[in-house]
């Protein structure tokens, strides 16, 4: 997943994917019917709500915060999350991890 922070206090971030063509804009109506669909095709397994796919999919996600979170396995929240594209022109090898998120949460005052 890539990562655009848009708040101020955790600065700016980085972006990284890959998708089937075409990629419709997150403002497009279809968006939720693609996005689903792809997310099926690439689905290897589930556990209780969550869904394993393989990571070919990447989403430049925009956020205002990361805080710090018991509820999630990464130890860390998205303030704000909202997609803002898919991106075909990027490869997951390019793509954002947890570590560039903990790094973010330090910059902007939190622990870890």
């Amino acid at each position: 997943m890539g990562m655009v922070n848009e708040g101020a206090a955790a600065g700016g971030g980085a972006a990284a994917g890959a998708a089937a063509a075409p990629v419709p804009s997150p403002f497009v109506g279809n968006v939720l019917a693609w996005q689903t669909e792809k997310v099926f095709e690439l689905d290897v397994g589930r556990d209780g709500h969550t869904v394993y796919v393989r990571p070919e999919l990447v989403v430049e996600v925009a956020f205002n915060d990361v805080q710090a979170s018991p509820q999630y396995p990464g130890g860390l929240a998205l303030r704000f999350a909202r997609v803002k594209r898919y991106r075909p022109d990027k490869g997951p090898d390019m793509a954002d991890t947890i570590a560039t998120g903990r790094h973010l949460h330090r910059r902007a005052g939190g622990e870890g």
